[in-house]
């Protein structure tokens, strides 16, 4: 059997009986896709489609969604934040493909479960998980090296792992790096000078695409311990970092421009977890606190190849505090789930103008103000039932509270006004869905589903 553990928002199902549309993705499919970048593992996957904007930066749509519309999860906590842009995830590809042991990807609106930006579907990534050994000390390592041709690329991973009947630890690195990119047949047709000119990019650069070279290196420590048969603690570091990435998309191969880079392009995350079984008033009861910043550093000179241009250099680091907890009790032929989550984040980043001529710096407003707030959570419940072997019917339903606020005195003044004023937005909804599954004959089934849009409460599609 195909169990999943994301599509009932936790609890483990057959893929069979689920009547939400999920991706299981394995071990080696990800290491047979993913050959440079963690989206290519939605590669060859019904539903989903995988896009790369640039060679750092990519995506998985689902359903013709992506960015703010598809959520991500690393074992079990969020990785968007309330400032995702509505393109392509800038940070989704600092997450190495080789820390990663398996994937689930959620199809359709999945808020009921997961929150409001879920609407076309939730992408969960799981890293490899320390694993008790049943008596005495067992130790394990691996490595395995990688090249391509395509992309003159190289890299290396390692993994080792200790572990006892009541303590595990699990240690993994990687690096690769990766040289410019050779096309089919040696032309780009996005090319500046072709989108412009009608030029072929083979008039003006060789068989391979400038400026798409980079470097990436990251590592992961997971450990876990059974304080006693009921009781056990986990914690988890992750680290990612790109250098030298570049939007060759704004670039030769796009908008001309003379300056489009992603630089200091990194993420830190780190979870504890708490979880008790049978703790008295149900079977499991889970609670984590992680914390995470995704940093970047935009540095673009725009105007199609104006070397007079201003240059704009834009950091932005989010950093988010985040609480969970989940209770899980199944009695008869129900399965009851109810949790809550709660986040706050702040963006800072003081964006300037560079003058190409003179160096002289201008403050600027970024794309989000500096010092700029989300709060944002919900409470949930969800229900299964199986009245029968060949019925599973399943219920979510959940409140969220979202708030965005930016402040005046924490912007830079410039001809003795603020660069931003005082700013924010609240909103709620009430979300749900519903499902069930019947089983006409073995391997064939027959799937019902509802839920309510998060962006209309009173819509209701089916």
């Amino acid at each position: 059997e195909d169990v999943l553990v994301s599509a009932e928002a936790g609890s483990a199902t057959e893929s069979a009986r689920t009547p939400q549309a999920t991706n299981a993705i394995t071990r080696d499919e990800i290491a047979g896709r993913a050959k440079v970048s963690l989206a290519e593992i939605g590669n060859r996957e019904a539903g989903l489609y995988w896009q790369r904007t640039s060679p750092t930066m990519g995506a998985i749509f689902i359903r013709g969604l992506t960015g703010a519309k598809v959520n991500l999860f690393i074992d079990g906590v969020r990785f968007s934040n309330a400032a995702a842009r509505g393109g392509v995830n800038t940070f989704l590809n600092l997450l190495d493909p080789s820390l990663i042991e398996s994937a689930e990807v959620t199809r359709g609106p999945s808020s009921a479960q997961y929150g409001s930006d879920a609407m076309g579907g939730s992408v969960q990534l799981f890293s490899k998980a320390p694993v008790f050994a049943n008596e005495g000390s067992v130790f394990t390592g691996r490595a395995s090296l990688s090249a391509g041709s395509a992309d003159k690329s190289g890299g290396a991973d390692a993994t080792v792992s200790w572990s006892s009947p009541t303590f595990s630890l699990v240690a993994a690195g990687t690096g690769r790096t990766v040289s410019d990119i050779r096309t089919g047949d040696g032309i780009d047709s996005h090319h500046a000078v072709t989108r412009f000119f009608g030029i072929p990019s083979s008039s003006v650069q060789g068989d391979r695409l400038p400026d798409t070279s980079f470097e990436q290196y990251g590592g992961s420590v997971r450990a876990a311990w059974s304080a006693t048969p009921n009781v056990r603690f986990f914690g988890t570091y992750l680290h990612g970092q790109i250098d030298g990435s570049k939007r060759y998309d704004q670039l030769l191969g796009g908008d001309g421009n003379l300056i489009a880079d992603v630089r200091n392009l990194k993420t830190d995350i780190a979870t504890v977890r708490y979880e008790h079984l049978n703790p008295g008033f149900a079977d499991l009861l889970s609670v984590s606190y992680s914390w995470n910043t995704q940093y970047e550093e935009r540095v673009n000179q725009g105007g199609n190849g104006n070397p007079t241009a201003a240059i704009n250099h834009e950091p932005e680091r989010t950093a988010t505090n985040a609480f969970q907890l989940r209770l899980q009790k199944a009695f008869r032929s129900h399965t009851f789930s109810a949790g809550g989550d709660y986040s706050f984040e702040e963006v800072t980043g003081v964006s300037v103008a560079e003058n190409a001529i003179t160096g002289a710096t201008t403050l600027r407003r970024g794309q989000v103000p500096d010092g700029a707030q989300y709060r944002g959570g919900g409470i949930y419940v969800q229900v299964s039932f199986d009245p029968t072997p060949k019925v599973h019917l399943v219920g979510a339903l959940r409140f969220s509270v979202a708030r965005y606020e930016s402040f005046a005195a924490k912007a830079p003044v410039v001809n003795g006004q603020p660069l931003w004023p005082d700013d924010q937005l609240k909103a709620s909804a009430v979300t749900f869905r519903l499902g069930g599954t019947y089983e006409l004959a073995e391997g064939f089934r027959a799937i019902k589903i509802g839920w309510a849009d998060p962006s209309s409460p009173l819509s209701f599609l089916k």
